[in-house]
C-alpha cells in the first residue's frame, strides 16, 4: 500500500528510473541463481615467490587493489621490494597466468612474516592454494625458511580459518629480529617492522607442517626465542605445578600466558582472559569430594598470584645482565613505566635501568662524525621527520633533503654547527656507529636576528628522542651541549607550553640559576610558535 502511494506520486522520469532499477535487481538475482546452480568446475592455480627486482616489479598490476597498485599511494613499493634483500612477494595466478592475489613477505631472522593479501576482485576461494604454498616452502630437508609467521586473520580470513583448524596459536610471545634494509641508512616512512609474535593471536608454521582434515589441534614445539613475558610464563607455570592448590589450574596455561603478555605489554590486569577461558562447570564436575570456590574468586586468586610473582621476579632481576638482551630490557622498562603509579616498589628498579641507559648513551656533535656518515645521518633524519610528522598533520611539502645537507656547510660568518646526535655507546668508538644506534638528535644552525645590530642566535630547527630513551633528559642535555658550542649569545628552540618548569628541574645548573632568581635573565622571551592538532588533543609549542 505504501509503495502504491509513493509510485502514484512519482513523475514519469522517476517512475521509469525506479522500474529500471528493479529490473536490474531481478537480472542480478537471476544471474546469481544460475551461477549457484551451475556445476562446480575445477580450477588450476599457480603460486610463486618473487624475490628479484623484475619479478617483483610485475606484481600488483592495474586490476589489483591496495596502495601498491599503479593508482595507489605507494605504487613505487613493488620496485622497492624488488631491490631489497629482506622482502618479497607471494603471488597466486589463475589458469590464464593473470595475477589474482598477492601478499608482501618480510624476512626476519626467525622466519618469513606474511602480511595481508590483496586481490583483483576474483570470485575464488584461494585458501587451499595459500596453504599448499606454505607447505611447499617448508617442505623437504632444506626448507626455504626456518618458519612462516602468520599474523591473526592473515593473509586472508578463509586461509586463517583453514590453518587454525589444525594449527594452534603460539602459547607464548616470541621476539622477532628484522635486519636493516639493503641500505641501513635509508628507510621509507611507511615501512612496518613487527617486533614480536603475539601469544594467542599469531600462528607459526614450522618445517614439516601439514593442514589435515582432522579438527583436533596439532601442538607444535615453538623454536622461536621467547619474549620477556614468555620467560615469565615458564616461571609461573613451574611455581603453579609446585603448589597443591594452584596445580589444579595448570590446564589454564594458555589463558595465563595471554594474561601475562597483556600485563607486561600494556600494564593492564585483564581478568577476563582467565574468566572467559575457564570452563568452570566442566572443571567443577572433576572436583568430587573437594571444596570448590566460586569462579570469580578462583580467577581473582589466580590473577593476584600471577601479579605478585611478576612483581617479585622483576625486583630480583640484575639489570646489568639483562641489558645484554636489549629486547627483554626494553620490555621490562616499558612494563615498569606502566606500573609507576600502582607499584612504588618497582621505582628502585626503574632508577637502576635509567642509570644503565645513561651510561650507555653518548652525545656527539654531528661534525665530529665522518663526512660520509654525516650525510647518511642527515638522510635518515630527513626520512625520520616523515614518520614523526605523519601523526602531526603532515610536514611542510617544501622541505627537501638538500636543505638538510646544507646544515653541514658554512652559511654565515660563524662555523657550521649542524647539531648533535645521541648514540648507544660502543667500545669501538665513533667509527663503529650505525644509523641503528641513533637514539636522539637536535639539528639547527646560526641565524641572523637583526642585521643592523648584528644579533646572531642559534636556532634548533628540529629535535627528536626515541620513545624508549625518554626520561633520560636527552633533549635538555643536547640543548646544553649546543649552547656550549654555539658562537653566539642567544639560543632559540621550541618547547611544549607549560614544560619549562620540567626542563629547569631536570638540569642541575638550571636549578641553581632558579635558586639565585636568575632564570628571568636566562629565558629572555617566550612567544607562541605553532600548534599540533590531532584527533586526541591540541599541543601548543612556544620558543
Amino acid at each position: 500500500e505504501i509503495d502504491q502511494r509513493v509510485t502514484s506520486k512519482l513523475s514519469g522520469h522517476a517512475l521509469a528510473r525506479k522500474m529500471a532499477l528493479l529490473a536490474e535487481e531481478d537480472r542480478i538475482e537471476n544471474d546469481f541463481e544460475q551461477k549457484a546452480k551451475a556445476p562446480i568446475k575445477s580450477q588450476s592455480f599457480t603460486a610463486a615467490l618473487h624475490t628479484s627486482f623484475f619479478s617483483c616489479s610485475t606484481c600488483c598490476g592495474p586490476k589489483m587493489t591496495g596502495c601498491y597498485a599503479p593508482t595507489g599511494d605507494h605504487c613505487e613499493r613493488p620496485m622497492e621490494i624488488g631491490l631489497r634483500q629482506d622482502s618479497a612477494f607471494l603471488s597466486i595466478y589463475d589458469e590464464f597466468q593473470t595475477e589474482i592475489e598477492n601478499a608482501e613477505v618480510l624476512f626476519a631472522e626467525e622466519g618469513a612474516y606474511v602480511f595481508k593479501a590483496y586481490s583483483n576482485g576474483h570470485p575464488y576461494d584461494t585458501s587451499e592454494v595459500w596453504v599448499a604454498l606454505f607447505e611447499k616452502l617448508l617442505a623437504g630437508s632444506t626448507p626455504l625458511f626456518p618458519a612462516i609467521i602468520i599474523p591473526n586473520a592473515f593473509p586472508n580470513q578463509t586461509t586463517w580459518n583453514l590453518i587454525r583448524r589444525t594449527i594452534d596459536t603460539e602459547l607464548t610471545g616470541s621476539a622477532l629480529t628484522c635486519q636493516p634494509d639493503f641500505s641501513p641508512d635509508w628507510r621509507t616512512y611507511y615501512d612496518y617492522r613487527p617486533d614480536k609474535v603475539r601469544c594467542g593471536l599469531d600462528v607459526v608454521l614450522h618445517p614439516g607442517f601439514a593442514v589435515g582434515k582432522s579438527r583436533s589441534l596439532m601442538r607444535q614445539t615453538s623454536q622461536l626465542t621467547k619474549d620477556f613475558a614468555g620467560e615469565l610464563f615458564n616461571g609461573v607455570i613451574h611455581q603453579i605445578a609446585c603448589d597443591d592448590w594452584l596445580k589444579r589450574f595448570r590446564f589454564l596455561g594458555r589463558c595465563i600466558a595471554q594474561f601475562i603478555s597483556v600485563f607486561i605489554s600494556e600494564g593492564a590486569i585483564d581478568k577476563s582472559l582467565l574468566h572467559d577461558g575457564f570452563d568452570y562447570k566442566r572443571w567443577k564436575k572433576t572436583q568430587k569430594g573437594t571444596q570448590v570456590l566460586p569462579k570469580t574468586e578462583i580467577v581473582d586468586r589466580l590473577a593476584a598470584y600471577v601479579v605478585k610473582y611478576v612483581h617479585a621476579h622483576c625486583k630480583k632481576i640484575d639489570v646489568e645482565e639483562l641489558a645484554l638482551n636489549r629486547k627483554h630490557f626494553f620490555e621490562l622498562k616499558g612494563f615498569i613505566d606502566s606500573q609507576a603509579g600502582t607499584c612504588r616498589s618497582l621505582q628502585r628498579k626503574d632508577n637502576e635501568m635509567l642509570a644503565v641507559l645513561r651510561r650507555s648513551t653518548l652525545i656527539v656533535p654531528i661534525l665530529n662524525l665522518p663526512r660520509s656518515f654525516q650525510e647518511a645521518l642527515m638522510h635518515w633524519i630527513f626520512r625520520n621527520e616523515d614518520r614523526v610528522w605523519r601523526y602531526r598533520g603532515g610536514r611542510d611539502g617544501h622541505e627537501t633533503f638538500q636543505q638538510y645537507l646544507e646544515f653541514l656547510d658554512d652559511r654565515t660568518q660563524f662555523s657550521a654547527l649542524p647539531g648533535v646526535a645521541a648514540f648507544a655507546a660502543k667500545s669501538g668508538g665513533m667509527d663503529l656507529f650505525t644509523i641503528n644506534d641513533v637514539l636522539a638528535y637536535a639539528v639547527g644552525e646560526h641565524v641572523v636576528l637583526n642585521e643592523r645590530r648584528g644579533n646572531i642566535a642559534y636556532e634548533v630547527v628540529t629535535a627528536w628522542v626515541s620513545p624508549r630513551f625518554r626520561r633520560l633528559n636527552l633533549a635538555v642535555s643536547m640543548y646544553c651541549n649546543l649552547m656550549e658550542q654555539a658562537s653566539c649569545s642567544s639560543f632559540v628552540c621550541d618547547v611544549l607550553q607549560g614544560s619549562l618548569d620540567h626542563i629547569v628541574r631536570s638540569s642541575f645548573w638550571f636549578r641553581c640559576l632558579r635558586a639565585l632568581h636568575l632564570m628571568p635573565f636566562i629565558v629572555r622571551e617566550q612567544r607562541e610558535s605553532y600548534e599540533v592538532v590531532t584527533k586526541f588533543a591540541t599541543y601548543p609549542w612556544s620558543p
